[in-house]
């Protein structure tokens, strides 16, 4: 009597099944992704109403999408699989917020946050000259979280409580953040 383990379909294997990827390469889920970013982000708006939340949501469905597997019925490259994974990913995320004990600290705006500026100490360089000006071009919000994360030394559960924001929010924030700075910085010069 064999003790390999079986497959599904009942032939022996030499050890556990190796996750199968439906996506070979990167064109077809960018092609997915082009063909279905906006309805997907649309869903998940109209369901969490709040934009910094809701692309932090379609992120994380096509992140899901881009680690699914297929299984059965279930395509992670069909459009259906996607928005119904993107609506019940919206749900729960509404649900976790109702629920979430955190109360959102709206903050006084008479009461600043402390001043987390840039060091001064930062050399003279053309690099350093370069990043305080993608800085500067970042939205507003954006740069106070990325300065409050950076030069304050605040952790984001910190930093939320500092721009009244949930921790979600401010985490999105410094992410996005981050990414549109990478962006300035690798424009030509």
């Amino acid at each position: 009597m064999s003790t390999a383990p079986m497959s599904p379909s009942g032939d022996a294997t030499t050890g556990p099944p190796t996750p199968v990827s439906c996506w070979v390469g990167e064109a077809p889920f960018v092609r997915l992704y082009d063909e279905t970013s906006s309805r997907v982000y649309g869903l998940v708006r109209r369901i969490v109403r709040d934009p910094v939340l809701a692309e932090e949501v379609t992120r994380e469905v096509f992140l899901r999408a881009w680690h699914a597997v297929p299984v059965g019925d279930q395509d992670p490259a069909d459009a259906g699989w996607l928005m119904a994974t993107a609506h019940r990913h919206a749900v729960d995320t509404v649900r976790a917020a109702e629920t979430d004990p955190t109360p959102v600290v709206v903050r006084d705006p008479a009461v600043s946050a402390p001043a987390a500026t840039p060091p001064t100490t930062l050399p003279d360089t053309p690099e350093a000259r370069r990043v305080l000006r993608a800085l500067a071009m970042l939205t507003h919000t954006q740069r106070e979280v990325l300065e409050l994360t950076y030069f304050g030394g605040y952790t984001h559960a910190e930093v939320a409580v500092l721009v009244g924001a949930r921790l979600g929010t401010a985490q999105a924030l410094a992410r996005e953040g981050l990414h549109r700075l990478r962006g300035l910085l690798l424009e030509p010069a």
